[in-house]
C-alpha cells in the first residue's frame, strides 16, 4: 500500500469515528494526530464530500518511493566505524627510568591530581628512585589542573619537593611526550 493510500484510509477513519459519535479531540487522541488536522479533514468532507489528495502545482517529484525509503529510519543501521581504544592514565619519569603508571577514572580534577601525586608519585619516588630523597625537582606543564591554586598549595606543603618553573607554551621541555609515543608504538590491543 502506498503512502497516499494510507493517508486516504486515515481520513476515512476520521470520518467513520465522527459518525460513531466521537469528538474531534477524542479522534485526534485515538489516532495520534493534531486536533486541527481532524477538524480540517472533517470540514473538507462536509464541504466537498471528498478526501482524496488534490493536485498541486510545482515540479513533479524527483525521488521514487524506493529512494525515499532508503533513508527511512527503520532502514538505517549503524556500522562500527573504528576500533579505537583509549585509556586515561597518568605517569611520571625520572632521570634513571620510568615511574608508576596510574589509571585515571572519570573526569580528571585538581583534587584527583593531588591524590595521585601523594599516593602514587611520592610513594613510588621513595620506593624506586631513592629511599630518602633530600630534594626532588618536579616538572609539569601549565595544564589548568597542574596550575590550580589547590595544587600550588599542596606543593608548598611538601618540604622535600621543588616545583620547576615552566615557561608558557614550551612543549619542547616536556620529555614525557616521548614516553607516551613509545608506549603507543609498542602497545598492541
Amino acid at each position: 500500500m502506498e503512502a497516499r493510500d494510507t493517508k486516504i484510509a486515515l481520513r476515512g477513519r476520521i470520518d467513520g469515528m465522527r459518525d460513531g459519535g466521537m469528538s474531534n479531540t477524542d479522534i485526534a487522541r485515538e489516532l495520534g494526530i493534531d486536533r486541527k488536522t481532524v477538524y480540517r479533514w472533517l470540514k473538507r468532507w462536509d464541504e466537498e464530500g471528498n478526501l482524496a489528495v488534490k493536485p498541486r502545482s510545482g515540479a513533479p517529484r524527483k525521488t521514487t518511493i524506493e529512494l525515499k525509503m532508503r533513508y527511512a529510519r527503520e532502514n538505517i543501521f549503524e556500522v562500527a566505524r573504528s576500533y579505537h581504544v583509549s585509556a586515561n592514565t597518568w605517569g611520571w619519569i625520572l632521570l634513571y627510568g620510568v615511574g608508576v603508571l596510574a589509571e585515571l577514572v572519570g573526569r580528571f580534577t585538581a583534587e584527583q591530581y593531588i591524590e595521585i601525586l601523594e599516593e602514587v608519585m611520592l610513594s613510588s619516588v621513595r620506593t624506586y628512585a631513592f629511599p630518602y630523597p633530600e630534594r626532588v625537582i618536579f616538572m609539569q606543564d601549565n595544564c589548568p589542573i597542574h596550575t590550580a591554586r589547590i595544587v600550588k598549595r599542596s606543593f608548598q606543603d611538601q618540604r622535600n619537593m621543588e616545583l620547576l618553573a615552566w615557561p608558557s607554551k614550551s612543549c619542547d621541555l616536556n620529555p614525557i611526550e616521548n614516553v607516551w609515543a613509545n608506549i603507543v608504538n609498542v602497545w598492541e590491543p
